[in-house]
């Protein structure tokens, strides 16, 4: 799942940014309307290249800087194909832009691209074909909000009561959930309509109780990193069979979170704040429920 969110055009995702937004999020409660108005400040770019690019895709594509780290999902996709043995060549981010673009542009004019945040559901069969699905998703003002240290939960997560069997199939990420499906109706709460209602997430472990991922994030938790220097976000190790996440990577490479081995689940305690991430909401804080 990949996000395409027109506050992000041009904009340059590292360490140094996020830290410089974390700031100015934690030090200034009116930031809602000054970080309004850095986004508004881009408007006028944005909207000349989208008329360009919808009155012409096949010249213009979409700027790659509009999908949330685009390139850490084609080297994850990559690595996906490589390890379940598919028969295909190397996909590239220049291989892509132009679906995306010829997808968008098909489903939307150069306004809403303007103004909507999109989810896109990307597929790679077997035989190397790519599907591309868009619906809607919220707006997010700052799509790493839950790393500043004063912001309050916005999810609740609930411990599962079953251990997760782990598999390639929770490592990497494919259509194959039935894992997943089966923690969120177990430990959920639904609508009238037996859909689980939005911000909850169930928190999965293994057979040996070491914490693994949520059903659609992955997780960071405050623990002392035994290094001297303090506590720190720190997140599961792949060898406990995690979801190998682009945002997860994304942190890790950033060093705005780091990886720990043995983080048990019963460690977790009821009020505990947590981060949950994905390539769709970005780093997002939650309370952990009984």
């Amino acid at each position: 799942t990949i996000r395409y969110d027109p506050s992000l055009y041009k904009k340059k995702l590292n360490s140094s940014e996020i830290k410089n937004a974390i700031k100015l999020f934690s030090r200034d409660t009116n930031i809602n309307s000054q970080y309004n108005n850095s986004i508004e400040s881009t408007n006028a770019s944005l909207i000349e290249h989208l008329l360009t690019v919808v009155s012409d895709p096949v010249s213009n594509l979409l700027d790659k800087s509009l999908f949330m780290l685009l390139d850490y999902h084609v080297n994850r996709l990559n690595v996906s194909a490589k390890f379940f043995k598919l028969d295909i060549e190397e996909i590239t981010t220049n291989d892509l832009l132009p679906k995306l673009t010829d997808c968008l542009t098909r489903s939307y004019n150069a306004i809403d691209l303007a103004t909507r945040s999109l989810r896109i559901r990307l597929l790679l069969n077997r035989s190397g074909e790519v599907t591309i699905e868009c619906y809607d998703t919220p707006e997010r003002l700052f799509l790493f909000d839950g790393l500043v240290s004063e912001s309050t939960p916005t999810w609740n997560a609930y411990i599962d009561t079953k251990p997760c069997p782990v598999s390639p199939f929770t490592s990497f990420k494919t259509t194959r959930r039935d894992h997943y499906t089966a923690a969120r109706n177990r430990m959920l709460p639904m609508d009238s309509e037996m859909h689980v209602i939005p911000k909850n997430e169930v928190i999965l472990f293994n057979p040996s109780n070491e914490l693994l991922e949520g059903s659609i994030t992955n997780i960071a938790v405050l623990r002392d990193t035994e290094d001297g220097e303090g506590i720190k976000w720190v997140t599961p190790i792949l060898a406990t069979g995690c979801l190998c996440g682009v945002v997860r990577q994304f942190l890790i490479d950033n060093k705005l979170i780091f990886e720990k081995e043995n983080l048990k689940i019963d460690q977790l305690k009821k009020g505990e704040h947590v981060l949950l991430f994905n390539g769709l909401n970005g780093v997002i804080k939650a309370e952990i429920k009984w």
